[in-house]
């Protein structure tokens, strides 16, 4: 833990981002034989693997002689199966951000920009999702830098089937590539143009 001695600190072998709760914590002092070692780490700490963490003390018999126990080593995996709350992560995002703006990417084939309509076929369902999938990523492209939460839009892609899909799957990764929180707009009971949108697909082979 803390390396220190009359409340200096000489070390601090806690991994970045990591501190010690200093008013949740309790040290052993007098008669107990108890204490608690409560640690925090921030929103923005990189995650560890496998880091050893013990508590050392050293008891005072007298002047000269001092007595060191340890506890034993409890190792910190925090690593890739370690899962930060949505809502933590989302406070960190708008934080850093400073804008608490949320982009939703609503679109249709038939309502997205002229330039990139001329570009793909309207009558192939895999060419509007690709006219989708652009229109998109030029979103996140723009808005990545002052914006901290977005939110694609599923039953346009859906209406397209498989390649829709992928579309949409390719939107999202590109989100979190670029450090955005993610909402999938994929409720069911909505406005009118969407909830005619989610049966499209089933129904399309019928």
């Amino acid at each position: 833990m803390l390396l220190r001695h009359l409340g200096t600190v000489f070390g601090n072998p806690l991994p970045p981002g990591v501190t010690l709760v200093e008013n949740k914590s309790k040290t052993l002092i007098g008669a107990g034989n108890e204490g608690l070692i409560v640690l925090k780490a921030a929103a923005d700490a990189k995650p560890i693997e496998n880091v050893p963490i013990c508590v050392f003390g050293q008891c005072l018999r007298n002047f000269m002689v001092k007595m060191s126990y340890s506890s034993p080593v409890v190792r910190a995996l925090g690593s890739k199966n370690t899962m930060t709350h949505f809502a933590d992560r989302l406070i960190a995002a708008v934080r850093k951000k400073g804008s608490a703006l949320c982009v939703g990417s609503t679109h249709a084939g038939t309502n997205l920009p002229q330039e990139i309509r001329v570009r793909h076929n309207p009558d192939s369902l895999d060419a509007v999702a690709s006219a989708i999938e652009e229109f998109c990523l030029r979103v996140l492209d723009i808005v990545a830098p002052m914006v901290a939460v977005v939110k694609p839009r599923a039953p346009s892609s859906k209406v397209c089937g498989p390649r829709g899909m992928l579309a949409l799957q390719r939107v999202n990764q590109t989100a979190r590539d670029l450090n955005l929180v993610t909402i999938l707009d994929s409720k069911r009971n909505d406005i009118a143009s969407t909830a005619a949108a989610y049966p499209r697909p089933p129904l399309a082979a019928c």
